[in-house]
Protein backbone atom coordinates (compact mmCIF):
# COMPACT_ATOMS: atom_id res chain seq x y z
CA UNK A 1 0.00 0.00 0.00
CA UNK A 2 2.99 2.41 0.95
CA UNK A 3 4.65 1.69 -2.42
CA UNK A 4 1.20 2.32 -4.08
CA UNK A 5 1.22 5.66 -2.75
CA UNK A 6 4.79 6.78 -3.18
CA UNK A 7 4.25 5.39 -6.81
CA UNK A 8 1.53 7.99 -7.49
CA UNK A 9 3.09 10.62 -5.56
CA UNK A 10 5.88 10.72 -7.75
CA UNK A 11 4.10 10.48 -11.25
CA UNK A 12 2.06 13.42 -10.05
CA UNK A 13 4.74 15.46 -8.95
CA UNK A 14 6.12 15.12 -12.16
CA UNK A 15 2.86 16.23 -14.07
CA UNK A 16 3.72 19.10 -11.99
CA UNK A 17 6.84 20.33 -12.65
CA UNK A 18 5.94 19.65 -16.54
CA UNK A 19 3.05 22.39 -16.20
CA UNK A 20 5.10 24.34 -14.53
CA UNK A 21 7.96 24.51 -16.53
CA UNK A 22 5.39 24.99 -19.38
CA UNK A 23 3.82 27.90 -17.82
CA UNK A 24 7.20 29.51 -17.45
CA UNK A 25 8.23 29.52 -21.42
CA UNK A 26 4.69 30.35 -22.35
CA UNK A 27 5.14 33.63 -19.88
CA UNK A 28 8.74 34.49 -22.16
CA UNK A 29 7.13 33.83 -25.25
CA UNK A 30 3.54 35.63 -24.66
CA UNK A 31 4.83 39.51 -25.34
CA UNK A 32 6.10 37.96 -29.15
CA UNK A 33 2.47 36.00 -29.62
CA UNK A 34 0.23 39.11 -28.67
CA UNK A 35 -1.26 41.10 -32.12
CA UNK A 36 0.13 44.94 -32.88
CA UNK A 37 -3.24 46.11 -33.90
CA UNK A 38 -5.18 48.70 -31.95
CA UNK A 39 -8.38 49.90 -32.27
CA UNK A 40 -8.27 53.89 -32.88
CA UNK A 41 -11.82 54.68 -33.35
CA UNK A 42 -14.72 52.51 -33.07
CA UNK A 43 -16.81 51.59 -36.20
CA UNK A 44 -19.53 53.84 -37.31
CA UNK A 45 -22.52 53.18 -39.69
CA UNK A 46 -22.96 55.41 -42.97
CA UNK A 47 -26.93 55.50 -43.92
CA UNK A 48 -26.07 57.71 -47.36
CA UNK A 49 -25.37 55.49 -50.09
CA UNK A 50 -21.88 55.97 -51.33
CA UNK A 51 -22.95 55.33 -55.26
CA UNK A 52 -24.61 55.87 -57.28
CA UNK A 53 -24.68 59.46 -56.81
CA UNK A 54 -28.44 61.03 -57.82
CA UNK A 55 -27.65 65.10 -57.84
CA UNK A 56 -24.62 64.65 -59.65
CA UNK A 57 -25.83 61.81 -62.36
CA UNK A 58 -29.19 64.39 -62.40
CA UNK A 59 -27.58 67.28 -63.20
CA UNK A 60 -25.24 65.79 -65.95
CA UNK A 61 -28.19 63.90 -67.81
CA UNK A 62 -29.67 67.44 -67.56
CA UNK A 63 -26.62 69.29 -69.29
CA UNK A 64 -26.14 66.25 -71.79
CA UNK A 65 -30.01 66.65 -72.52
CA UNK A 66 -29.63 70.75 -73.35
CA UNK A 67 -26.32 70.50 -75.10
CA UNK A 68 -26.21 67.71 -77.10
CA UNK A 69 -29.42 68.64 -79.06
CA UNK A 70 -27.97 72.43 -79.45
CA UNK A 71 -24.86 70.87 -81.07
CA UNK A 72 -26.65 68.07 -83.52
CA UNK A 73 -28.97 70.78 -84.99
CA UNK A 74 -26.24 73.50 -84.81
CA UNK A 75 -23.59 70.76 -86.43
CA UNK A 76 -26.71 70.24 -89.62
CA UNK A 77 -26.94 73.66 -89.81
CA UNK A 78 -23.72 74.41 -90.76
CA UNK A 79 -23.33 70.98 -93.09
CA UNK A 80 -27.03 72.14 -94.89
CA UNK A 81 -26.36 74.17 -98.05
CA UNK A 82 -29.82 73.74 -98.60
CA UNK A 83 -32.27 77.10 -99.23
CA UNK A 84 -34.68 77.06 -96.33
CA UNK A 85 -35.64 80.83 -95.77
CA UNK A 86 -35.33 84.29 -98.51
CA UNK A 87 -33.20 85.79 -96.03
CA UNK A 88 -30.45 82.84 -96.89
CA UNK A 89 -30.86 84.35 -100.83
CA UNK A 90 -30.45 88.26 -99.28
CA UNK A 91 -27.50 87.66 -97.23
CA UNK A 92 -25.43 85.64 -99.81
CA UNK A 93 -26.66 87.16 -102.93
CA UNK A 94 -26.95 90.80 -104.48
CA UNK A 95 -29.77 89.86 -106.64
CA UNK A 96 -33.15 91.75 -106.33
CA UNK A 97 -35.65 89.16 -104.45
CA UNK A 98 -39.20 89.79 -105.69
CA UNK A 99 -41.18 87.87 -103.65
CA UNK A 100 -41.58 84.59 -101.96
CA UNK A 101 -44.55 82.28 -103.64
CA UNK A 102 -46.06 79.85 -100.63
CA UNK A 103 -46.38 76.21 -101.42
CA UNK A 104 -50.17 75.08 -102.97
CA UNK A 105 -51.88 72.77 -100.83
CA UNK A 106 -52.07 69.37 -101.38
CA UNK A 107 -55.86 69.19 -101.80
CA UNK A 108 -55.62 72.11 -104.36
CA UNK A 109 -54.62 70.47 -107.83
CA UNK A 110 -55.43 73.93 -109.69
CA UNK A 111 -52.47 74.86 -112.38
CA UNK A 112 -54.26 78.55 -112.49
CA UNK A 113 -54.58 79.72 -108.66
CA UNK A 114 -55.66 83.22 -109.91
CA UNK A 115 -58.03 83.01 -112.08
CA UNK A 116 -61.22 83.11 -109.51
CA UNK A 117 -59.91 86.70 -108.37
CA UNK A 118 -59.04 84.77 -104.99
CA UNK A 119 -58.09 86.36 -101.75
CA UNK A 120 -55.82 83.78 -100.19
CA UNK A 121 -52.28 83.57 -99.25
CA UNK A 122 -50.82 82.42 -102.63
CA UNK A 123 -53.34 84.81 -104.82
CA UNK A 124 -51.79 87.71 -103.02
CA UNK A 125 -48.46 86.67 -103.48
CA UNK A 126 -48.86 86.51 -106.99
CA UNK A 127 -50.64 90.07 -107.05
CA UNK A 128 -47.06 91.19 -105.40
CA UNK A 129 -44.98 89.47 -108.21
CA UNK A 130 -47.36 91.20 -110.81
CA UNK A 131 -46.16 94.75 -108.88
CA UNK A 132 -42.65 93.93 -109.01
CA UNK A 133 -42.58 93.25 -112.30
CA UNK A 134 -43.60 96.34 -113.28
CA UNK A 135 -41.24 98.20 -111.72
CA UNK A 136 -38.31 96.36 -113.44
CA UNK A 137 -35.89 98.07 -116.33
CA UNK A 138 -36.26 97.12 -119.97
CA UNK A 139 -33.02 97.52 -122.63
CA UNK A 140 -35.83 97.91 -125.07
CA UNK A 141 -37.99 101.10 -125.67
CA UNK A 142 -41.77 100.88 -125.40
CA UNK A 143 -43.55 99.22 -123.11
CA UNK A 144 -43.43 95.41 -124.40
CA UNK A 145 -41.16 93.45 -121.92
CA UNK A 146 -39.77 89.87 -122.40
CA UNK A 147 -38.99 87.74 -119.61
CA UNK A 148 -37.49 84.88 -118.95
CA UNK A 149 -38.40 82.42 -116.42
CA UNK A 150 -35.84 79.35 -115.23
CA UNK A 151 -33.90 77.63 -112.56
CA UNK A 152 -31.62 75.55 -111.26
CA UNK A 153 -33.16 72.13 -111.51
CA UNK A 154 -36.30 70.72 -112.50
CA UNK A 155 -39.04 70.69 -110.36
CA UNK A 156 -38.85 74.16 -108.66
CA UNK A 157 -41.97 75.25 -109.91
CA UNK A 158 -41.02 77.42 -112.86
CA UNK A 159 -43.67 76.57 -115.11
CA UNK A 160 -46.47 77.13 -112.26
CA UNK A 161 -45.04 80.45 -111.34
CA UNK A 162 -44.68 81.78 -115.04
CA UNK A 163 -49.16 80.42 -116.19
CA UNK A 164 -50.00 81.63 -112.87
CA UNK A 165 -47.72 85.20 -113.58
CA UNK A 166 -48.61 85.41 -116.94
CA UNK A 167 -52.82 85.16 -115.83
CA UNK A 168 -52.27 87.73 -112.96
CA UNK A 169 -50.70 90.09 -115.90
CA UNK A 170 -53.97 89.47 -118.02
CA UNK A 171 -55.98 90.34 -115.14
CA UNK A 172 -55.58 93.67 -115.18
CA UNK A 173 -55.43 94.46 -118.99
CA UNK A 174 -52.35 93.46 -119.80
CA UNK A 175 -51.65 91.69 -123.09
CA UNK A 176 -49.69 88.91 -122.11
CA UNK A 177 -48.25 85.67 -124.18
CA UNK A 178 -46.65 82.46 -122.49
CA UNK A 179 -44.07 80.72 -124.97
CA UNK A 180 -43.06 77.11 -123.77
CA UNK A 181 -39.79 77.54 -124.81
CA UNK A 182 -38.49 74.29 -122.59
CA UNK A 183 -38.50 71.83 -125.94
CA UNK A 184 -36.86 69.27 -124.11
CA UNK A 185 -39.57 68.62 -121.74
CA UNK A 186 -42.33 71.08 -122.65
CA UNK A 187 -44.10 70.95 -119.00
CA UNK A 188 -46.76 73.87 -120.17
CA UNK A 189 -47.47 72.27 -123.27
CA UNK A 190 -48.10 68.61 -121.53
CA UNK A 191 -50.59 70.57 -118.76
CA UNK A 192 -52.56 72.53 -121.10
CA UNK A 193 -52.14 71.24 -124.80
CA UNK A 194 -50.20 68.35 -126.32
CA UNK A 195 -46.93 67.91 -128.06
CA UNK A 196 -48.16 66.22 -131.05
CA UNK A 197 -49.87 69.59 -132.42
CA UNK A 198 -47.70 72.32 -133.82
CA UNK A 199 -45.93 74.80 -131.71
CA UNK A 200 -42.44 76.86 -131.57
CA UNK A 201 -40.67 73.98 -132.75
CA UNK A 202 -42.32 73.71 -135.95
CA UNK A 203 -41.79 77.32 -136.45
CA UNK A 204 -38.31 76.82 -135.52
CA UNK A 205 -37.68 74.20 -138.16
CA UNK A 206 -39.19 76.10 -140.58
CA UNK A 207 -41.93 74.16 -141.03
CA UNK A 208 -44.51 77.29 -140.74
CA UNK A 209 -44.34 80.75 -141.35
CA UNK A 210 -47.33 81.43 -140.15
CA UNK A 211 -46.61 82.66 -136.18
CA UNK A 212 -50.44 83.49 -136.34
CA UNK A 213 -51.04 79.93 -136.72
CA UNK A 214 -49.30 78.48 -133.30
CA UNK A 215 -50.44 81.29 -131.54
CA UNK A 216 -53.28 79.44 -129.14
CA UNK A 217 -55.76 81.77 -126.90
CA UNK A 218 -57.19 81.45 -123.48
CA UNK A 219 -56.11 78.04 -123.46
CA UNK A 220 -54.13 78.76 -120.28
CA UNK A 221 -56.45 81.19 -118.61
CA UNK A 222 -58.44 83.74 -120.27
CA UNK A 223 -57.08 86.69 -121.36
CA UNK A 224 -53.31 85.22 -122.15
CA UNK A 225 -52.17 83.50 -125.33
CA UNK A 226 -49.96 80.78 -125.49
CA UNK A 227 -47.17 79.48 -128.06
CA UNK A 228 -47.05 75.64 -127.03
CA UNK A 229 -43.64 73.62 -127.61
CA UNK A 230 -44.72 71.62 -130.43
CA UNK A 231 -42.81 68.10 -131.38
CA UNK A 232 -39.93 67.10 -129.46
CA UNK A 233 -36.77 68.25 -131.83
CA UNK A 234 -33.28 66.39 -131.40
CA UNK A 235 -31.06 69.43 -131.18
CA UNK A 236 -33.59 72.29 -129.11
CA UNK A 237 -30.19 74.29 -128.91
CA UNK A 238 -29.56 74.95 -132.28
CA UNK A 239 -32.58 75.21 -133.23
CA UNK A 240 -32.81 78.25 -130.21
CA UNK A 241 -30.29 79.67 -131.76
CA UNK A 242 -30.66 79.94 -134.85
CA UNK A 243 -32.04 83.85 -135.32
CA UNK A 244 -35.53 82.64 -135.99
CA UNK A 245 -36.72 83.07 -131.95
CA UNK A 246 -35.46 86.17 -132.15
CA UNK A 247 -37.60 87.09 -135.37
CA UNK A 248 -40.55 85.58 -133.61
CA UNK A 249 -39.48 87.94 -130.41
CA UNK A 250 -39.35 90.92 -132.15
CA UNK A 251 -43.13 90.15 -134.39
CA UNK A 252 -44.56 89.82 -130.46
CA UNK A 253 -43.07 92.97 -128.93
CA UNK A 254 -45.46 94.90 -131.07
CA UNK A 255 -48.77 92.86 -130.65
CA UNK A 256 -48.34 92.32 -126.66
CA UNK A 257 -47.23 93.82 -123.21
CA UNK A 258 -45.62 91.04 -121.70
CA UNK A 259 -43.58 88.13 -123.51
CA UNK A 260 -43.08 85.30 -121.03
CA UNK A 261 -40.43 82.31 -121.54
CA UNK A 262 -40.89 79.46 -119.86
CA UNK A 263 -37.58 77.97 -120.15
CA UNK A 264 -35.38 74.54 -119.35
CA UNK A 265 -33.27 74.70 -115.92
CA UNK A 266 -30.16 75.93 -116.19
CA UNK A 267 -28.67 73.33 -114.35
CA UNK A 268 -28.84 70.81 -117.05
CA UNK A 269 -28.67 72.03 -120.65
CA UNK A 270 -27.26 75.53 -121.95
CA UNK A 271 -30.62 76.51 -123.96
CA UNK A 272 -31.06 79.72 -121.49
CA UNK A 273 -27.93 80.98 -122.55
CA UNK A 274 -29.05 81.13 -125.54
CA UNK A 275 -32.29 82.79 -124.98
CA UNK A 276 -30.62 85.75 -122.82
CA UNK A 277 -29.69 87.77 -125.12
CA UNK A 278 -33.40 88.10 -126.04
CA UNK A 279 -34.73 88.70 -123.13
CA UNK A 280 -35.55 92.11 -120.47
CA UNK A 281 -35.02 90.13 -117.64
CA UNK A 282 -34.80 86.53 -116.01
CA UNK A 283 -37.10 85.43 -113.67
CA UNK A 284 -34.79 83.06 -111.59
CA UNK A 285 -36.78 80.24 -109.54
CA UNK A 286 -35.74 78.62 -105.96
CA UNK A 287 -37.57 76.28 -104.23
Amino acid sequence: YLENLERLQKIKEEIYLHLLSRREELLISQPTIEPNGKILDPPRINRTPVAPNEARTTVLGLVLGLLVPVAIFFLRRQLDTKVKYHSDILSNTSVPFLCEIPSRPKNNDNEIVVANQEHDAMAESFRLLRTKIEFLGTDHAGASRCIMVSSLLPGMGKTFISANMAASLGQVGKKVIIIDADLRKGSLTRKFYSRKNPGLSNYLTSRTDDIESIIKADLVCNSVDCIFSGLIPPNPSELLGNGRLTSLVAYLRNRYDYIILDTAPIGLVVDTDVIKPMVDNTLFIIR
